[in-house]
């Protein structure tokens, strides 16, 4: 049912914006759990997700790649902008916490919304896999 889980896509964000974070959750999850084969879906459990604190943030990147692998149809702008505007945070943090995985993860992200990004994103994933933290903080402030 597209109408129902527009609904619930519409109703999770809402809820976000109030902070109310797990309720948000839920709806996103009975969303995907209407449809779990609508790339859509996932997508926007993974914004939620990423939206709902830092301890939430590996499962939403889990949910946007599902997203992205089921072809997420009508991506909107807006849905481009919104991963974009996550991965490269979760990369800023990721440089900070020393997290070679986190970082490469979500460049790599970046690199499929954007591929006008590769050049300098296959830098970052370098330094990180070599490291090279000092160069990469210096990068991202």
């Amino acid at each position: 049912a597209p109408k129902r889980q527009e609904l619930y896509f519409q109703l999770s964000y809402t809820l976000v914006s109030q902070q109310k974070h797990e309720e948000a959750i839920k709806i996103a999850r009975d969303a995907v759990a209407l449809a779990p084969s609508v790339g859509k879906s996932h997508y926007v459990l993974g914004v939620i997700l990423s939206l709902s604190g830092k301890e939430q943030w590996r499962e939403g990147e889990g949910e946007i790649d599902r997203g992205l692998a089921l072809k997420l149809t009508k991506m909107l702008e807006d849905d481009r902008r919104n991963i974009l505007v996550i991965s490269k945070r979760n990369v800023a943090q990721y440089i900070k916490e020393r997290n070679v995985d986190g970082v490469v993860r979500n460049a790599r992200r970046i690199v499929f919304i954007d591929s006008t990004t590769e050049k300098d994103l296959e830098k970052i994933i370098g330094f990180a896999e070599k490291g090279d933290w000092n160069t990469l903080d210096f990068i991202v402030k």
